[in-house]
């Protein structure tokens, strides 16, 4: 029987954006988030091409051209991500030929961007012996003259050390996630060797004697790149904070920084930091970067409506999630009104338009949350029987669900298979078939 497809509020790219910090992975396959973020930059596009009637536009031909051209980069990497996929997850036996076929497959990438230039978006990820795996993604960009720029983008550790960080905004410690390397020869950024060396120890579990070697792609294969220690790089570099960050609209793309993951969520995260230095790169101002990354959410939040007007019922995890969401999107909005009012006074009624926008979505879904009723609650319809909770005594119980399950004792001591016994057994039975029948 083919499984249902999950509701979208429980999706992985959902959980990734509105409540990283209450999950621990971003579960699911990459190429399944990478289909839902290609798909809410679809309506991103479009919502931001139709926009909002009166006063003048927060979105020009020439901007759409730019998010045009980054939505069809990302969708262009879908195929890498498929075989990035398997390989990361893959045993130490088995990487083998998964590792071959990704390089086959890169190379083929590579060869269209020598022959045709533009970027390239590539999916790697670093693995370390006891610590979680981390997604990290490489964009490689063709310039003039025969160079080609770098640039490695990570949201989480391991790695994220390696990235400039500032603490100008405390409690939170913020991070360049971008980390941009220029002027690299064509000689060496086309050099077949290096990217199968990569792609191979990057896929490769690392041996436990090698445990306390640094990470080899910020330590040997960055290096080798530039032709310098990887620390001098970033001590001279145009990217440097020099110790504290410059001005928001006088940063370069790669000295935006970023508030790292929470949870082992470094698929997503890098998914919107790379589309945040790509917009940036392309000269589009901090605040309409924040705007589309706000006009990103909105989708989202439409096609959790759309499966909410199916749904018979939530649970208390469900409506949490949902309610945070809303809470999230709202605090967004005001932060872009609010800036788009100092940057451009004259967007002002914008501004507050975005505003009422925000508004209506919230309402639209917290009514829509309020109308359903709960999943397994009685507090919500009174006809509904309760669900006792087998992780917990009977005496814990309220006295009338011992009188609508008078055999709660005996759900106590049932196994589930697989798995372990479900709850405390009040007695432990006793099998007489395994009694020996003489005592010595």
């Amino acid at each position: 029987m083919k499984k249902a497809a999950v509701v979208f509020w429980m999706h992985g790219s959902f959980l990734c954006e509105f409540a990283d910090c209450f999950i621990a992975s971003a579960g699911g396959e990459l190429v399944h988030l990478l289909r839902a973020f290609s798909l809410a930059l679809d309506g991103t596009c479009k919502q931001l091409r139709d926009g909002a009637s009166g006063g003048p536009p927060l979105w020009k031909d020439e901007q759409q051209s730019v998010l045009l051209e980054i939505i069809e980069l990302f969708q262009k990497s879908e195929t890498l991500f498929k075989k990035w996929q398997p390989l990361f997850n893959a045993e130490e036996s088995a990487v083998a030929p998964l590792a071959a076929s990704y390089v086959r497959r890169l190379q083929t990438a590579r060869q269209n961007l020598r022959r045709d230039g533009g970027t390239l978006l590539i999916p790697l990820g670093i693995r370390t012996l006891d610590g979680p795996k981390q997604m990290i993604l490489i964009i490689l960009e063709k310039k003039e003259g025969q160079t080609y720029r770098l640039t490695v983008i990570n949201s989480g550790t391991p790695g994220l050390e390696w990235h400039a960080c500032s603490s100008s905004q405390p409690p939170k410690f913020k991070y360049q996630a971008a980390l941009a390397l220029d002027d690299i020869p064509s000689v060496k950024a086309e050099d077949d060797a290096f990217w199968s060396m990569m792609v191979l120890t990057l896929a490769v579990p690392p041996s436990p004697m090698m445990n306390k070697e640094p990470l080899p792609l910020y330590d040997k294969f960055l290096p080798w790149l530039i032709g310098c220690p990887l620390e001098h790089y970033l001590a001279t570099s145009v990217y440097t904070l020099d110790g504290q960050p410059p001005e928001r609209e006088q940063r370069q793309a790669g000295q935006d920084l970023r508030t790292p993951q929470y949870g082992s969520t470094g698929a997503w995260r890098c998914l919107t930091f790379a589309l945040r230095f790509l917009l940036r790169d392309r000269g589009l101002p901090v605040v309409t970067a924040k705007l589309v990354k706000w006009h990103l959410r909105r989708p989202m939040l439409s096609m959790a409506s759309k499966d909410l007007a199916s749904a018979t019922a939530l649970s208390t995890s469900e409506r949490t999630i949902l309610k945070i969401a809303a809470k999230q999107f709202a605090q967004s909005a005001v932060k872009v009104s609010n800036g788009l009012a100092l940057e451009a006074p004259d967007k002002a009624g914008a501004a507050a338009r975005l505003l009422s926008d925000a508004r209506t979505v919230v309402s639209e879904l917290e009514s829509a949350v309020t109308s359903k009723p709960g999943a397994h609650h009685v507090w919500n319809d009174p006809s509904v029987l309760p669900v006792l909770d087998l992780e917990s005594g009977a005496e814990e119980q309220p006295p009338h669900a011992w009188g609508l399950h008078p055999f709660f004792e005996r759900l106590l001591r049932t196994d589930v298979s697989p798995g372990a016994a479900t709850g405390v057994p009040l007695l432990v039975p006793i099998n007489l078939l395994q009694m020996p029948t003489v005592i010595k």
